[in-house]
Order: C-alpha cells, then sequence, then structure tokens
C-alpha cells in the first residue's frame, strides 16, 4: 500500500488527488494546507487526516510519498520530507 501526502489543497492536487484515489494499492492519507477549513474538507473527502502543520504532519503521518503543490517562494518542506525519509 502506497500512503501518499500532499501538501497544499489547492485545485491543482485535487486534481493529483482525484487521479490517484482512483488507483489500486494507493491511499491518501494526510493533508495540509495553510486554509485549515480546506484541509479538513479535502482529508474527509478521502477519509484521510488534515494538519495545521507541515512538520507535524511528516512527524505524525506514515507516508510513503509526498506531493508538494505549494507556490515554490513556500517550497521547503520537501527537504524536511527527505531528511526524514
Amino acid at each position: 500500500m502506497l500512503r501518499i501526502g500532499f501538501v497544499g489543497c489547492g485545485w491543482v492536487n485535487q486534481v493529483h488527488m482525484r487521479n490517484l484515489s482512483g488507483l489500486e494499492g494507493v491511499t491518501l492519507v494526510a493533508f495540509h494546507d495553510l486554509d485549515e477549513t480546506k484541509a479538513k474538507a479535502v482529508a474527509q473527502e478521502h477519509d484521510g487526516e488534515a494538519y495545521a502543520d507541515a512538520g507535524k504532519m511528516l512527524e505524525a503521518a506514515e507516508l510513503d510519498a509526498l506531493y508538494v503543490g505549494v507556490p515554490p517562494a513556500e517550497h521547503g518542506i520537501e527537504t524536511a520530507a527527505a531528511k526524514k525519509g
């Protein structure tokens, strides 16, 4: 089972979420967005967990992959994810 988390719950990542959720062996488990209401709504739609803090999501969620769908100026979470392994 491939467990995927998302940083950013905007329309681009939502397209990825819809496509990935239909694949066998894939589970969308964790969602972070600066708009906590959006993260909660998307998490509920995919039966996952919403996080207000991306760093806490990386600590708490068991992830095999991470989609980072935020503007380039907000990147940095991928470095933290890589360090976590």
